[in-house]
């Protein structure tokens, strides 16, 4: 299974230590163009941030995870 994380800037560094023995998955703070070659999309941050990332993944068909939380977290 190969993913993508979409994660805010704020929290990247904590997602690729969780998440850097998973080799199938990359890490990224913005959506590219071309999301079309994985399996899985997740997306990390507060509402806005996730609402604003899945818009750009109008096109997308495959299961999306989402994680949210709050401006008191950071």
């Amino acid at each position: 299974m190969k993913g993508l994380l979409i994660a805010m800037p704020s929290v990247i560094d904590e997602v690729k230590k969780i998440i850097g023995n998973y080799s199938s998955f990359t890490v990224v703070t913005e959506v590219g163009s071309d999301v079309d070659g994985y399996d899985v999309v997740g997306v990390i941050g507060t509402d806005r941030f996730i609402l604003m990332n899945l818009h750009r993944l109008n096109s997308w068909e495959g299961p999306v995870l989402t994680v949210g939380f709050g401006l008191s977290f950071f």
